[in-house]
């Protein structure tokens, strides 16, 4: 069923699962771990027929003209199945910085393109990853009406398979901007992360020339675009690590009903209700969380910054919580190479730190309040 705005959240959600289920089932991640390309091409286009990719993207791009509520939904049960995919990058970040600050020239070349699942899409945010957005490691120096890039990008999520890279670069004088880069213009090498169901990549610029007209925005003017895409991907990453907790929290719980030790199943005994009580109010903070931070988006363009660093701060640190305990609680399978809590327990550890950290987010939350 493709998508449309008309479908219910509920409904919208059993669809997505179903898919995922045959799609993303543990077997055909365990498969790509190891890929160098890191993604199964026959499910991006599986993604793409049903319309994923342009659920959040205006119709008279290509797109369903629904809203960054709806993707919140698929990317939760994303989470949910761990599944390997450039839904994340190639939407949120890349189909996000077009939105935002895009020509009408580059929407139009574009966004029909990304919304199709024909071209992917990345963004280069620093060279310590995207908390550090306000200072990217690519310098961008003016000469006779161009621009010249050189430096690194660290971290940056799916670059080794996008069609369209897009960097932030500031000027000597600290002016940011945003600009559209063939990504074979870049070196771009992908760099091993405790993570194996994402790619994260290293690109390098060295001198490459690029056009006033190849900036998204005004020359020197990116800082709030820059903040809007911090809080997209942040919120993004809310809802992937409210359904990976909910996932767990699940599996937990039917396993401590089958569990027998001591002539009783383990979920009977005292501690470990506590335990899988603490899980369950986790993931329930980790869903309203989520939901306030995607849903204030519809508000403001930019998204709501208190909300998305709140989110950060109960989805992210909840679902290391909640990943942590469910390994504890299975005990020694667990801790196994053939159990798949590991695989979301190395998603959360990449979750906390991926958007800005636990710190990064605090610290946010205490400035907007003190400023207030």
């Amino acid at each position: 069923m493709v998508y449309s705005p008309v479908v219910d959240l509920d409904d919208l959600r059993e669809i997505v699962r179903d898919v995922l289920a045959e799609g993303s089932s543990s077997t055909k991640v365990r498969e790509l771990l190891d890929d160098p390309v890191g993604h199964d091409p026959v499910l991006w286009s599986r993604l793409s027929e049903l319309g994923w990719c342009g659920i959040a993207v205006p119709e008279q791009f290509g797109g369903a003209g629904g809203s960054f509520v709806e993707f919140g939904v698929v990317l939760a049960e994303l989470g949910r199945h761990v599944t390997p995919t450039p839904l994340l990058s190639t939407v949120t970040l890349g189909i996000g910085a077009l939105m935002l600050a895009g020509s009408a020239q580059q929407r139009a070349e574009w966004l029909p393109r990304l919304a199709s699942g024909e071209a992917k899409a990345a963004v280069a945010f620093t060279d310590s990853g995207a908390h550090g957005a306000a200072e990217p490691g690519i310098v961008a120096r003016p000469l006779r009406g161009a621009y010249h890039l050189t430096g690194r990008a660290a971290f940056v999520l799916d670059a080794h398979t996008a069609d369209l890279l897009i960097v932030a670069a500031r000027e000597e004088s600290g002016a940011l901007s945003l600009f559209a880069v063939e990504p074979s213009q870049a070196e771009i090498r992908i760099t091993p992360s405790v993570d194996q169901t994402r790619r994260l990549c290293d690109v390098r610029l060295d001198g490459i020339e690029v056009t006033a007209d190849a900036a998204l925005g005004a020359v020197g003017e990116a800082g709030p675009v820059l903040s809007a895409l911090l809080n997209r991907f942040a919120a993004a990453l809310a809802c992937d690590s409210f359904g990976g907790a909910e996932r767990l929290t699940e599996m937990t719980a039917e396993y401590a009903k089958e569990r027998v030790q001591f002539g009783r199943p383990i979920g009977t005994f005292q501690a470990v209700k506590h335990r899988c009580a603490s899980m369950v109010v986790d993931t329930e903070m980790a869903r309203v969380a989520a939901e306030c931070a995607v849903a204030g988006f519809g508000t403001y363009p930019a998204g709501d910054s208190d909300a998305v660093s709140i989110a950060a701060l109960h989805c992210n640190d909840g679902y290391i919580r909640v990943a942590s305990a469910a390994l504890q609680m299975h005990g020694g399978i667990g801790f196994t190479w053939e159990h798949d809590t590991h695989l979301y327990l190395k998603r959360a550890r990449l979750n906390q730190v991926l958007a800005g950290d636990t710190a990064w987010h605090r610290t946010r939350l205490a400035r907007n309040l003190f400023a207030g």
